[in-house]
């Protein structure tokens, strides 16, 4: 049986010649050129080593580099959806108001005197004791009946709808119906 030390020698062949080539490594034998290989062997392998770390540190930074673009470009799409969503929630919200408004108010008119709102606001414009003159439909003239004011000269005209309501104060003309107030609210909440 061959000693560990012959079993590890390996062998070289040429030919149909079997030649056995020992390792100094396992001889123990110096020779120079045996240790020459090994430092060559130990300075290949450093080097791939150094050579894989390179490689392998440029693969993650561009693997880095390239999940950092792809995340900018998703913040940059959430970014505008929700620009979008905020802008839409905006518009809604000032609709809503408006309808709000529009409920609060029409529930209000119910609960006065039917015209005496329409007078106030005519009797707000005046500057003075300038005349008014309110311009109604017909069926909401008929509706206010006797509640006028003596300083607000109220006339019928078919040419309004109903719930409309002109302003003549001085020289100028208002329009003083609820609707014109509402669209005036509309146009300073966009």
């Amino acid at each position: 049986m061959p000693s560990l030390r012959e079993a590890r020698a390996s062998i070289l062949v040429q030919g149909d010649e079997a030649q056995p080539v020992t390792n100094s490594a396992i001889t123990g034998r110096r020779d120079g050129s045996a240790e020459a290989r090994l430092e060559g062997f130990r300075a290949g392998r450093e080097e791939g080593f150094a050579v894989g770390r390179e490689e392998g540190q440029a693969s993650a930074d561009a693997a880095v580099a390239s999940t950092i673009g792809a995340l900018r470009d998703v913040l940059d799409e959430y970014g505008r959806r929700l620009d979008i969503a905020r802008g839409e929630v905006e518009q809604l919200a000032v609709e809503l108001a408006v309808e709000l408004a529009e409920l609060l108010i029409g529930h209000q008119l119910t609960q006065v005197e039917p015209g005496s709102d329409v007078i106030a606001r005519a009797l707000g414009l005046r500057r003075g004791a300038e005349p008014v003159r309110v311009r109604m439909h017909p069926t909401d003239v008929a509706a206010i009946g006797s509640s006028g004011h003596p300083d607000v000269t109220i006339v019928p005209d078919p040419a309004l709808a109903r719930g409309t309501a002109m302003a003549e104060v001085g020289g100028g003309l208002a329009d003083i119906s609820i609707a014109a107030a509402l669209d005036r609210v509309r146009e300073v909440l966009r």
